[in-house]
């Protein structure tokens, strides 16, 4: 992990009225994950499906915290979750963004309804720029017909210009970077 881009990378994300948190380990972001469901009394919980989610057991430490846990496919009916944790495919340092392939309802649907957002971002897919970010698309053939791009909670200021937090989105981002190889890093908040 290039200590650089993740300092830039947290940096932007707290200016962006989000939440950070570094992991060494899957057993170390399943504990933050716990920490975050704790705070809320037996939350429901969809999860998006993906290789990350399932190597870390987190469907599993839901359900030990008291969470009601649905995994989420693409075309099923969705109800309202308080908390939805999901995969991001990139994050970007120069903005603080999440990037994620949005093709799958589910996954979109995870990130962009609940309450508050977990989303779990492998450190060594923590990219420079914008550009970079599109170049992998790019390098694995066409880009995905739907990519979002995740810039802190959701904030709107289209009512008499008040700044509104968690409107069209939620209104809690946390993101956990999972760094396995053990690179170095700081935990931060």
């Amino acid at each position: 992990m290039d200590r650089k881009q993740w300092n830039r990378f947290k940096e932007r994300v707290l200016n962006l009225s989000g939440e950070v948190f570094y992991a060494e380990d899957k057993k170390e972001a399943g504990e933050l994950i716990s920490q975050i469901i704790s705070q809320y009394p037996n939350p429901e919980v969809g999860v998006a499906k993906s290789p990350l989610i399932e190597e870390s057991g987190v469907v599993e430490l839901v359900e030990k915290s008291g969470g009601i846990i649905d995994q989420i496919n693409g075309g099923e009916p969705v109800r309202e979750f308080k908390i939805g944790i999901s995969e991001m495919d990139l994050g970007i340092a120069q903005t603080g963004s999440l990037v994620q392939d949005a093709t799958d309802l589910g996954k979109r649907l995870v990130s962009m309804l609940p309450a508050v957002h977990i989303a779990l971002l492998r450190a060594e897919n923590i990219v420079p720029c914008l550009q970079d970010a599109l170049d992998h698309f790019y390098l694995q053939g066409l880009p995905p017909g739907y990519i979002a791009f995740i810039s802190g909670p959701s904030r709107t200021a289209d009512i008499e210009r008040v700044l509104t937090i968690g409107v069209h989105g939620p209104e809690r981002l946390v993101v956990i970077v999972l760094n396995e190889r053990g690179e170095g890093g700081k935990r931060g908040k």
